[in-house]
C-alpha cells in the first residue's frame, strides 16, 4: 500500500517580499554606516598620530639647535609666535673654526615661527646667512622681527610641522620651550614642554 505525501508550497506574498526587502535594506544601511564610521575613525586617528609625530620631531629639532645657541644671541616673540637665535652651523650645516685662533665661528640667524598656511597653522624654519662669520654670537638686532623672515626671499624656508597652534619660549637659560598642536578644531590637542640649556655662552 502506497502512502502519498503532499507538500503544500505557498508562494511569497507581496507583503512578505516587502518585509524581506525592508530587512535587507536595514542590514545593508547599518553595515555601510559601520564601515564608513570605521574608515573615518581610522583616517582621523592616523592623521592625529602624524600630527603627534611631527610635533615630537619638531621639538627634538628645536632642542638640538637651541642647545648649540647662546642666550646672548636669543630672542622670543609673540604675535606671531617665534624665536630668533644665532647658529654655529654654516650653509652646509657644518661647524667651522677660525683658521687663526681655532675658535668656533658663528654663521647665521635661525628663525622658527608659527604661520597661517590657509588650511592650518604651521611651524616654519628660516635662516639668514651672514656675509662673514663671527667669533662671538652677536646680539639679535633690536629692530629684527619675525616679519622680516616671513617676507624675505630665500632663507631655505621649511615647514617643520603642521597644525602647530603656538610656540612659546622663555627668555632665560635654560629656556622653557612649549609647543602646542591643535587638530580638528580642538578634538585632538597636544602640548609638549621641555627645558633647554644653551651651551655656547
Amino acid at each position: 500500500m502506497r502512502h502519498c505525501c503532499r507538500h503544500h508550497c505557498r508562494a511569497l506574498s507581496i507583503p512578505d517580499i516587502l518585509i524581506g526587502m525592508l530587512l535587507f535594506g536595514l542590514v545593508t544601511t547599518a553595515t555601510a554606516f559601520i564601515m564608513r564610521e570605521g574608515i573615518r575613525f581610522y583616517n582621523t586617528n592616523t592623521a592625529a598620530l602624524e600630527v603627534q609625530q611631527q610635533t615630537v620631531r619638531a621639538m627634538d629639532q628645536l632642542g638640538t639647535e637651541l642647545a648649540e645657541a647662546s642666550i646672548s644671541s636669543f630672542n622670543v616673540y609673540r604675535n606671531p609666535d617665534g624665536i630668533i637665535f644665532s647658529s654655529t652651523r654654516n650653509e652646509d650645516g657644518e661647524t667651522t673654526q677660525d683658521p687663526d685662533t681655532g675658535e668656533m665661528q658663528w654663521h647665521k640667524y635661525v628663525c622658527y615661527y608659527v604661520e597661517d598656511a590657509g588650511s592650518n597653522l604651521v611651524l616654519v624654519r628660516k635662516e639668514k646667512m651672514w656675509d662673514e662669520p663671527a667669533l662671538d654670537p652677536p646680539p639679535i638686532p633690536a629692530d629684527m622681527k619675525i616679519q622680516d623672515f616671513q617676507t624675505m626671499s630665500g632663507g631655505s624656508p621649511r615647514i617643520v610641522a603642521r597644525h602647530i597652534k603656538s610656540l612659546v619660549a622663555s627668555a632665560s637659560n635654560p629656556t622653557l620651550l612649549t609647543v602646542k598642536a591643535d587638530y580638528l578644531d580642538g578634538r585632538f590637542t597636544l602640548k609638549l614642554q621641555t627645558s633647554i640649556l644653551m651651551l655656547n655662552n
